[in-house]
């Protein structure tokens, strides 16, 4: 078993790529992130067009995330969840979740089955990379 997780993380390790390999992914992610948020999510929408940014005549990079405000707590719980779903949502397949609500009131979470899949597989690489 020890063999196996050292073999997973020695492949772990090699897969790294380059930056230079890795910019032209993530200005293609980044894009296509910011194009599904101004189509779909109602605040997004919102905030880009009072910024004058619409991702799909604009986009130039990652610095483009500095025309936008930074989203807070406070924001989330005052305009509600509604606000930042994506349109046509389907919460029966989404997986709630909330804060322990530590600094006041707990904030509701939705995450997709793919989000949510993601989110665990970063935690185990994390478990496994770190021991």
């Amino acid at each position: 078993m020890i063999r196996g997780a050292a073999a997973l993380m020695q492949v772990m390790r090699e897969s790294r790529i380059s930056r230079a390999a890795l910019q032209p992914r993530v200005h293609e992610r980044l894009r296509r992130i910011l194009t599904r948020a101004y189509r779909h999510v109602p605040y997004y929408r919102d905030v880009m067009r009072t910024v004058g940014y619409d991702p799909e005549r604009n986009f130039t990079g990652p610095a483009d995330l500095q025309r936008l405000p930074v989203l807070t707590k406070q924001k989330i719980q005052e305009l509600g969840t509604s606000a930042f779903l994506d349109q046509g949502v389907d919460l029966e397949r989404c997986i709630f979740d909330r804060t322990s609500g530590s600094t006041g009131r707990p904030l509701e979470i939705w995450r997709g089955p793919r989000s949510q899949a993601l989110l665990l597989a970063r935690f185990f690489r994390v478990l496994m990379v770190n021991g």
